[in-house]
Formats: C-alpha cells, sequence, structure tokens
C-alpha cells in the first residue's frame, strides 16, 4: 500500500533570514568538523583553536539554525497572507513515497546529528575544563595565576579539581560563574587585580582528597641561608624544627601548627577586611562544647564582629590559602637565585640593584624588562667600572635571571604581585599567623592567643657559619636579629619592616 505521505523538498526560503541562517549553520557545520580534526590530530595544544572550535563555531550554528527557522516562518506567514514566497530547492525527496525510506532517512539525518552534537559536546566540557582554556584562553586576565600555578608545587593538579569540586551541582555553579567571566572578559569590565580569596569548594572537599588530616607530620627540620643586603660577606644561616603537628586527640598529638585542624570543637574568626588579613574575633569551641572568644585588643570596637560578622572555620585554606598561586616577593626570589647559584651575590651592588628594580612600580612589563637592562648595567659600572667592563657576559646573564624573575612574579597589566595577594603559610612580608598570634588577641577573662615563636618552631642553629659566629643549641636559641646580632624581644611583627622591598 502507498503511502498518502509524501517527503517535502528540502528547500530555503528566499529571504535574508533564511539564506543567511542557511549559509551561517552550514559553514558553522563544515568548519566545527574539518577543525574538530585538526585539534584531535594536534592533541589540542592550541588554545585558541579549541576556544574557536568547541565554543564559537557551536554558538554560530545555533545561531544559522534559528535564523533559518525564522525565515521559514515568514516564508508560511506569506503564503498564508496569499503572498508568493519563493524559496531555493535544494534537494528534492518526493519520490520517496514508502514511509520506511523515510523513517531511515529521517533516523540517519537525526542519528548523525545527535552523534555529531554528542562528540561535540563532550569535547567542549573536556576543553572548558582543560588547564589550556584555563589559563591561556583569556591571557592577560589569567596570565598571573596560570604562570604561578605552573611554578608551584600543584602543577599537576588539574585547574578544576580545586575550582569547580565533584558533583552536577558544583559543575553547574562554575559553569554559570564562568558565563559572568566570559561577559566580563568581553566586556573589559573584569577588576585589576582579580580579587581574593574566591569562593570555592570547602578544604574537607578539595584539599583532603589528597591531603590526610589524621596524620601526624610531626617535627619537620628546616635550613636556610639568607644574602644579606648589606654588611656582611656571608649569609646567615638558620637551622630550625618546625612542629607541623597534626594526628588526632585519641594518638594524643594536639600541637603544632596543624593543631588547628585535629580537634574536636572548631576554631572560628570573623575578619575586618575582604582579604582575611585584618582578624578582629577569634572563637574557639572546645572539645567539650564550651566556647572562648578572643577580641583584638588593637582594634575599635571588635566586639561588634562577635555578632552578626561572617564567621570563617579555620582549615586548610586559612593558612595555605596560595598553595597553587604563589607570588614570592622580590626579596625571596633574590635570596632564592643567590642560593641556588642563578645569580652571582659577588657582582658589585647587584643586591640593592636588583631589589631596587624589582620591587618598583611598572606600566607594563615591557618597561620593567627594559628598565633592568639599563639601569643593571649602569649600576654595576658606577659600583666597579673596572669589574664591569671585565665582566659583560656576567652582567648578561644576571640580566636574563632578573628579567626570568619579573616574568614569574610581577605582571602590571593586572596589578598582580606579592602586594596584591598576601601568603598566609608563614609571617615574613605578611601577617600570616600574626593575624591571630601576635599578642593583641585576649579573651574577656585575660587569656590570650600565644604569640611566642616556639609554639610552632624550635631555632637551634643561627649565624654565619664560616666565622665563628656560629650559634647552636638542640633545646633552643631565641631569635637572634642578623643586622645587630641582639635578641628579639617581645612580640616582633616581621611584615611591619620586611613588606618584600626591603633586604634581608
Amino acid at each position: 500500500m502507498v503511502s498518502r505521505f509524501r517527503v517535502r523538498a528540502l528547500r530555503v526560503p528566499r529571504n535574508i533570514a533564511g539564506i543567511v541562517g542557511a549559509a551561517l549553520f552550514v559553514a558553522s557545520g563544515v568548519s566545527l568538523v574539518f577543525l574538530v580534526v585538526v585539534d584531535i590530530m594536534q592533541g589540542h595544544a592550541d588554545p585558541y583553536v579549541g576556544l574557536f572550535t568547541y565554543m564559537v563555531l557551536p554558538v554560530l550554528a545555533v545561531i544559522g539554525a534559528v535564523l533559518f527557522g525564522l525565515g521559514r516562518l515568514l516564508r508560511n506567514r506569506a503564503m498564508a497572507r496569499g503572498e508568493e514566497a519563493a524559496s531555493i530547492t535544494f534537494f528534492d525527496f518526493s519520490h520517496v513515497e514508502s514511509r520506511q525510506s523515510i523513517l531511515m532517512i529521517t533516523g540517519l539525518i537525526a542519528g548523525a546529528g545527535v552523534f555529531s552534537l554528542s562528540a561535540v559536546g563532550i569535547r567542549s566540557i573536556e576543553y572548558t575544563e582543560s588547564e589550556s582554556f584555563c589559563g591561556e584562553v583569556c591571557h592577560t586576565v589569567m596570565e598571573p595565576q596560570y604562570t604561578a600555578y605552573q611554578h608551584a608545587p600543584h602543577a599537576n593538579v588539574a585547574c578544576v579539581v580545586c575550582h569547580v569540586g565533584e558533583g552536577a551541582g558544583s559543575f553547574v555553579r562554575a559553569k554559570l560563574q564562568g558565563m559572568k567571566q566570559v561577559w566580563s572578559v568581553a566586556t573589559n569590565s573584569y577588576p585589576r587585580p582579580i580579587p581574593t580569596p574566591i569562593h570555592m569548594g570547602s578544604a574537607e572537599e578539595i584539599c583532603q582528597a589528597c591531603h590526610w588530616p589524621d596524620r601526624d607530620v610531626g617535627i619537620k627540620p628546616v635550613r636556610r641561608r639568607y644574602y644579606l643586603t648589606e654588611g656582611f660577606e656571608q649569609p646567615w644561616a638558620i637551622e630550625m624544627s618546625v612542629k607541623v603537628g597534626g594526628g588526632t586527640r585519641e594518638s594524643g598529638f594536639t600541637e603544632g601548627a596543624h593543631w588547628h585542624m585535629n580537634l574536636d570543637g572548631k576554631v572560628e574568626y570573623a575578619a575586618a577586611d575582604e582579604q582575611l588579613q585584618e582578624i578582629a574575633y577569634v572563637k574557639w569551641t572546645t572539645p567539650e562544647g564550651d566556647e572562648i572568644e578572643y577580641l583584638n585588643l588593637d582594634m575599635d570596637s571588635p566586639e561588634t564582629y562577635a555578632d552578626g560578622a561572617e564567621m570563617h572555620e579555620v582549615d586548610c585554606l586559612t593558612c595555605h590559602n596560595r598553595p597553587a598561586h604563589k607570588f614570592t616577593t622580590p626579596v625571596e626570589s633574590l635570596n632564592r637565585m643567590f642560593d641556588n647559584g642563578t645569580l652571582d651575590p659577588d657582582v658589585p651592588g647587584i643586591r640593592w640593584l636588583a631589589l631596587e628594580w624589582l620591587a618598583g612600580e611598572y606600566e607594563s612589563s615591557e618597561e620593567a624588562l627594559t628598565a633592568v637592562d639599563e639601569d643593571l648595567r649602569a649600576g654595576v659600572a658606577d659600583e666597579d667600572e673596572e669589574w664591569a667592563a671585565a665582566n659583560v657576559a656576567k652582567i648578561d646573564a644576571t640580566v636574563v635571571a632578573l628579567q626570568n624573575i619579573f616574568a614569574r612574579t610581577q605582571f602590571p597589566a593586572m596589578k598582580a604581585d606579592w602586594r596584591s595577594y598576601p601568603d598566609n603559610n608563614k609571617h615574613w612580608s605578611s601577617p600570616g599567623c600574626f593575624r591571630c598570634h601576635s599578642g593583641n588577641m585576649a579573651s574577656e577573662d585575660g587569656d590570650e592567643i600565644s604569640w611566642s615563636c616556639d609554639t610552632c618552631h624550635t631555632i637551634q642553629g643561627q649565624g654565619r657559619q664560616y666565622n665563628g659566629s656560629w650559634s647552636y643549641n638542640p633545646n633552643g636559641l631565641e631569635f637572634v636579629h642578623p643586622s645587630d646580632e641582639e635578641v628579639m624581644e617581645g612580640p616582633v611583627l616581621c611584615h611591619d619592616c620586611h613588606d618584600g622591598t626591603l633586604g634581608y
């Protein structure tokens, strides 16, 4: 039996919407297939090919389909009004009369469409979760974070592990937030620098998937050498044991820096600033359920934060706030390169010249890199003209090394450097531990949060090891400041002087 149902011809309405829509859809589809093959063959190496393939072309294809549908709608309405509505015929299936043939053709077309869309959709999701997409597509915006990430201990951990999290809810929230970020980039309305802290998942979800909080790390030996900026020929060395701690109350390990994390109770705090650097109020809920409140006596009306302020529970990210995007200070960067031999500390005036240049403020990276090339050569020549003339190659290597430091740690276009992103995992160039442990946090009955240095570490050796000034005691030493070799008394906050630009 011959069916009365006939397949109509594939026609494109002869109007602007129909023609543009069909052309856009076909061109996008053909380009999409071609670039998917190219991207796969290249191993997804080019982030901009991926951006155009998996984000731009699918959008253009959808726009083309919508325009084509609009053209058909306008054509049908014109025909309903009795007006002539021309169309362009591409394929005529009117000779196909059986239902089986119609279903087969329809099924093949639908199957091919579903397969293509599924493949592109899956690859699109993979691409938007890749490091190249996160760090390279929005190059100016994310260059600081991506560069720091590549030189951090978590460089082999995918961005989405921390910034998206697990589960469908986290995925949807991340994509919605991503749409806002894309819009801010497209409209050039993003802040400079990108503000922190950003809202991610909990430390339990992010950090503790790899780091076991119940493990007792115990005591970690640490040795540091500091190349003093002036006054000494030899570096100042410190040996100490850092009380990392950890474990559980049941095992008896309740001391050290990880004390905050191994309680049956919890520690919470409220801050007076968005970067969580000025702690106004601390509440400790003991394992027995008692609550002890501490107020920052150096602040005006800290009690206002005890009721109604946003509370933050102390977790891994409270102290380890820069685990994958750390921006080292100029003095730390120089000291590290002196210590590993990349920079020669014997270049005349190098400590002050390099520190002054790295601590400067520049409109662009290009301006900064040009400045060091010119200023360092002139400065070394002023210090020792004869040495400079005889060591041109060493000066060239020094310039390159300093330019590499700048390129990894400072980004003028985004106003991103150590000043923008303080590191709470220490107390050197930013408050860090001293946010709470600075001798100014006290409870109503006079109990104070400890500010003693030996709460978390014991200095066992310090001094210059090769001129007789080295001191060592396994039971601990009082900290001696290298500049005058005098014992530091009282709660002395390192970052009050050492802001990242002051030399050792």
